[in-house]
């Protein structure tokens, strides 16, 4: 018996977190977006638990990782629905919005989009929190151009937000050392 480890692909991430999406009016956006918005405020409020009660607070660190985890899934239906992949989405993270490309089936590892990683910290930062406050700004856009309807028939607009977003979440996670 062999033990080998593969590593887990962004393209494979997405296709098994896609196939946890349950609701039947699949090419909306509507209800991932809401979601999103509502795991970014669950991540905001963990910080503000963390900060209100500080050492009593013992479960701050593994509800960061798990709403971070939770906005990633999002952002791939999100993507998904607009008829983009999250691979075209983490493929594209640091490239210019005008120079954006398709990725594919191109296998894409995590480690390429979050090449460094710190220790978890128990701790919010000065720095997590302002990026945080970005994240939820990017996110706020994103729902502002939803419901102005400028997503719908521009895959283009909707993934420079969805790159935007990602960049955010990324370094949120290195902040946040996960």
């Amino acid at each position: 018996m062999t033990d080998e480890f593969s590593p887990l692909t962004v393209q494979d991430y997405a296709s098994q977190a896609l196939m946890t999406d349950q609701r039947s009016d699949s090419g909306s956006l509507t209800f991932p977006l809401l979601g999103l918005f509502g795991e970014i405020g669950s991540l905001l409020s963990e910080v503000k638990k963390k900060q209100r009660d500080r050492a009593s607070y013992v479960g701050y660190a593994a509800a960061v990782v798990e709403e971070l985890g939770d906005v990633l899934w999002y952002i791939t239906a999100i993507a998904a629905r607009g008829g983009l992949t999250f691979g075209d989405i983490a493929g594209n993270l640091n490239r210019a919005f005008s120079d954006l490309r398709r990725v594919g089936d191109a296998p894409l590892s995590f480690a390429s989009m979050q090449p460094e990683i710190m220790p978890l910290t128990t701790e919010p930062s000065a720095a997590f929190e302002k990026t945080l406050l970005q994240l939820a700004g990017e996110v706020g856009l994103l729902v502002i151009d939803h419901h102005a309807d400028q997503l719908a028939a521009n895959q283009s607009a909707l993934a420079n937000r969805l790159i935007a977003i990602t960049c955010t979440l990324v370094q949120a996670a290195n902040e946040a050392g996960v």
